[in-house]
Order: C-alpha cells, then structure tokens, then sequence
C-alpha cells in the first residue's frame, strides 16, 4: 500500500521583500551562517562585513526565498547609483549602470546548501529579484558580481560579461561581472520551465506582497 504522503505536492515556494527590523536580524544571522557554510577558509572580516551589510541592506531591498516557512535563499538588490552598492565601493560600477535610473544591482545571494534542487535555489532568486523590478521598471536591467563558475547559469538567462576577473580581499576565488535584462531574464525563466506563467505574474505584481511560486522543474 503507498504511502499517501509521498504523494502531496510540494507546497508553493514563496518570494517576499523582507521589511520587519526583527526578520532582518533573523536573515542576517542565517544568511551569514549560509556563507559560512560554503565559505569555511575564508578570510573575510565578519564584523565588518556585518556593519556593511546592515548599512546596504536599509538602502536597498531585501528578499527572501522560502518553502513551509523554512529559508532557501536571500538576495539584495540596490539601485546602481546608490552609494551602498557593493561594485561602488570595489571601484568596479561601470558608469552607465551608475547613470541609468532603472540598474540596479543584485547581490547577498545566498543559499540553503541542502537543497539540490535544478536551477539552485541562489539562482531562483536571484532570477525572481531581476523579474519584481518588472513591476515598477519596464526597462530596468541588472548588474552583479559572482565566481566565473557560476556565471554560466546566469549567461542562461541572458546576462554577459562586463570586463574582466578580478580578486576581493579576504576572499580566494576570482570574480567577475555580469550584466543583463530584467525581461530577458522572465522569458529565459519561463522558456526553461524555472517559473509558470502564473508564477512570473505573481512576481511582477509583488511590490506589496509575497508571491507564491509553483514548484519548479526539476
């Protein structure tokens, strides 16, 4: 006789902006604890790093990726020309995203190393943060940083590469920039079967509240 229970749907992923002081102290904590996990040797003074975070995370917007109300992935995203933006303060925001109201940049993504899920959970949301823009900025486009092994799956929602690698303090990996289209990435994510059509909906109307996603594919 089969179990009935492996046969419940998952429930529905849920992107939200996160607003609340006392969850953002909450997702400080566990996304610090998600870096750490995947960054064991690293060098990176976290004490600082924290104060910066705390100053970036006020000036931008804050998301949270969910499911039964356990955290998957976090993610910031910061207009480009603010001060805050962490390619500002490396020196690296090429000027015309800096000129451009609708850039902005994603970064803080981070991710429940559990999960084994296709795409990643860092790359959903970071997918989902470029596709809330939509709602308010037609136009808007996205810049952001990551390691040149993962910036194939951002290449698949449409992104390139702006300049060349370079190194952070702190930090033993090479890094480089990408930059693309908020609607190139919704049609690259329902081209791939990443989110339904309902799902990119929900998003694009969530600058108020949280969106529910269907399960992604697998």
């Amino acid at each position: 006789m089969s179990n009935h229970a492996d046969t419940l749907p998952e429930a529905p992923l849920c992107f939200a902006r996160v607003q609340d002081e006392a969850e953002l102290v909450q997702l400080e904590s566990e996304r610090e604890a998600m870096y750490l996990s995947r960054m064991p040797k690293s060098n990176i003074a976290w004490a600082e790093e924290r104060l910066k975070d705390r100053a970036r995370d006020a000036a931008g917007f804050v998301f949270a990726l969910s499911r039964n109300g356990k955290l998957l992935a976090v993610s910031r995203a910061l207009a480009a020309s603010s001060p805050e933006a962490e390619l500002t303060g490396m020196n690296r925001m090429p000027d015309e995203f800096q000129r451009d109201p609708q850039a902005f940049e994603i970064g803080r993504i981070a991710s429940d190393p559990s999960g084994n899920s296709r795409p990643g959970y860092g790359m959903l949301i970071a997918a989902c943060t470029a596709i809330w823009f939509l709602g308010e900025l037609p136009e808007s486009r996205y810049i952001a940083y990551c390691k040149p092994r993962v910036a194939r799956y951002w290449q698949n929602v449409g992104a390139a590469q702006v300049g060349e690698t370079f190194g952070i303090e702190g930090r033993a990996k090479q890094y480089m920039i990408i930059a693309g289209r908020a609607d190139a990435v919704k049609r690259s994510a329902l081209d791939a079967g990443w989110l339904s059509p309902g799902s990119v909906a929900a998003l694009s109307s969530a600058q108020r509240r949280p969106a529910l996603l269907e399960t992604f594919a697998r």
